[in-house]
């Protein structure tokens, strides 16, 4: 089973392409998808009708800072309280945000993927909105779990049930394996 969080969700349906043998189930926990043929930030950003939506419509940009290499990082531990981890304690805000790193930039970001392993698959999935998310705007979490052909699960947590709602994550987590989709697959 392979949990994508976040921009996660990007790199394990990268995964499942390339051995989609190897994967019994998917999870996407507040997690985007990638869109075949499109660019992870017109991914991001495509409404369900194809249109460009706002890419940052959940307001991240102004909480980033960007590299010269184009990666880009959570800006401070307040940035990252705001839109990550709003509902854990002073601590764990603290030592999470410490444990941030660069991600995603330059050719990565600009490059359109192409993955007909995983759209064939059909592999088992499922997808868990967490419903304080400040990170992932709602339209874009129900999106994803439509495209993914699943009904949507969901935690009360912020974008990080992990650090808030440890125990309540794992039970779900596991529930989530259980499930079927109930539609396929959507590449577009």
């Amino acid at each position: 089973m392979l949990v994508g969080h976040s921009g996660g969700g990007f790199d394990i349906t990268h995964a499942a392409d390339a051995v989609p043998g190897l994967i019994s189930h998917l999870c996407y926990l507040a997690a985007g998808l990638p869109r075949e043929g499109r660019t992870w930030p017109e991914a991001m950003a495509m409404r369900a009708d194809g249109t460009m939506g706002d890419f940052d419509a959940a307001g991240l940009l102004g909480h980033l800072t960007f590299h010269e290499d184009g990666s880009m990082s959570v800006a401070s531990a307040q940035a990252a309280r705001e839109k990550f981890f709003h509902d854990c304690d002073d601590d764990t805000v603290q030592r999470a945000f410490e444990r941030l790193c660069a991600e995603r930039g330059g050719e990565t970001s600009a490059t359109p993927v192409s993955l007909p392993s995983f759209w064939a698959a059909g592999l088992p999935r499922s997808f868990i909105r967490c419903r304080q998310d400040r990170a992932q705007p709602r339209w874009n979490a129900d999106l994803v779990a439509e495209r993914l052909g699943v009904s949507r699960l969901e935690i009360d947590s912020s974008h990080s049930p992990f650090l808030s709602r440890p125990r309540e994550l794992a039970q779900l987590l596991v529930d989530a394996t259980t499930t079927t989709p109930i539609g396929p697959l959507n590449p577009g």
